[in-house]
């Protein structure tokens, strides 16, 4: 009986012995997992230059990618693109792409020009050192972030418009069209390649000086992305009015009732050579002036357009920009500067021009208030010079640009 108890305890000694040495040799071969990091990305660029093609605005132009900053799938990391100018510091007023987690970005000749012209307000046709870089940056915090090396591309923006506009078109408050770009005073060049721009007889109602009622002078109606954004407006470091600078942006604009002008009609001249806009004051005798208004002349219903006598029963206004985009566009010409009645329009079913004289609101009605209405006859919106001659009764309109 001792010596059976004696193997049995022996054996569960050994037993014993065996799994302790199983366990030990059990840890040792596991290896120890090493706390997990972020590492820099690598990013490439797809070109050294880029030559940006307006005319390919949705293609893509530059193509950037990146690797991972880690491998470890269970490591949230969202990737940052920066884009800054060499002459910057990178991190000083850069363009910031958020890219999540996305390892590339293409960047189109659109989105090019966008950043260069506007963001970073560059010339067009001047080639700009623009520098990249990707920040890798842990969601929840737990690593240090990491940045990428610095890639530089030699971009040249490049625009669809000339450096000089063919026409200018002026907008404003104290204009009787407002900031309505498409129903805007348009200023053609007065010859091609001579970048002056003038308009006559233009009303302007620049008091009182409170309101700030101004006006600036665009370089395209702006009715596409890829239309030029530029504008003349009076030149903020300058102290004397009429000095012209051109902005891409803001709130710069002419003020003339801050220096001293009345409310009235002007000729106007906008010369791109001298950067200067100069106004000179017209003299209209409003007790013998026609006016004109409706749906088709600057600012509608609400104002006025005068009409200067030019000779005996003969009154003209030149430099108006007149909207004939619709059949029911028309106006009528008021035999006063102030008044309603008598008023002329057009003679129902006779060629174009053919003046009828309405002296009454019966008249009116019997008559179903024959406006002018151009666009019925091919005419289209532009800038006109408008000549009514009572004494052969026609209405003419001349296109001025």
């Amino acid at each position: 009986m001792r010596r059976k108890l004696y193997y049995l305890t022996a054996g569960l000694a050994a037993t014993l012995l065996l799994a302790a040495a199983c366990s030990s040799d059990d840890t040792a071969e596991k290896p120890v997992p090493e706390p997990a990091t972020l590492t820099a990305p690598t990013l490439t660029l797809s070109a050294d230059a880029v030559l940006v093609d307006p005319e390919h605005s949705d293609q893509p132009a530059l193509h950037a990618e990146w690797t991972a900053a880690t491998d470890d799938e269970q490591t949230e990391v969202a990737y940052t693109l920066y884009v800054n100018l060499t002459d910057r510091d990178m991190f000083s007023g850069p363009v910031v792409i958020d890219k999540g987690a996305a390892l590339t970005h293409d960047f189109t000749h659109g989105e090019l020009n966008q950043l260069l012209l506007n963001t970073f307000d560059l010339e067009a046709g001047t080639e700009a050192a623009v520098r990249f870089a990707v920040y890798a940056k842990n969601a929840d915090e737990e690593f240090d972030a990491q940045l990428s090396e610095i890639k530089n591309c030699a971009i040249t923006p490049k625009t669809t418009y000339p450096n000089f506009p063919p026409s200018l078109i002026m907008v404003g408050a104290a204009t009787p069209w407002q900031w309505d770009l498409n129903a805007g005073l348009e200023l053609p060049e007065s010859r091609e390649g001579s970048h002056l721009y003038q308009a006559s007889g233009v009303e302007l109602r620049v008091q009182p000086m409170s309101l700030n009622n101004g006006f600036k002078f665009y370089f395209s109606r702006n009715v596409n992305d890829t239309d030029d954004p530029r504008f003349a407006a009076q030149d903020l470091s300058a102290e004397t009015f009429g000095k012209i600078a051109v902005y891409k942006s803001g709130e710069a604009q002419f003020q003339p009732g801050s220096f001293g002008y009345e409310n009235g009609v002007y000729d106007i001249e906008v010369n791109l050579n001298t950067m200067k806009m100069t106004l000179t004051a017209k003299s209209i005798d409003y007790s013998t002036a026609y006016s004109m208004t409706g749906e088709a002349t600057p600012g509608g219903w609400e104002s006025r357009t005068y009409r200067p006598k030019k000779g005996d029963n003969e009154w003209e206004a030149t430099g108006v920009a007149m909207n004939f985009d619709g059949d029911y566009k028309g106006f009528k010409i008021f035999a006063s500067s102030d008044g309603w009645w008598p008023w002329y329009g057009q003679t129902p079913d006779a060629p174009f021009g053919t003046v009828i004289r309405i002296d009454d609101q019966a008249t009116s009605d019997a008559k179903g208030a024959p406006q002018f209405y151009p666009s019925r006859f091919g005419y289209a919106s532009g800038t006109y010079t408008i000549n009514l001659n009572l004494n052969t009764m026609p209405l003419t309109l001349t296109k001025e640009n």
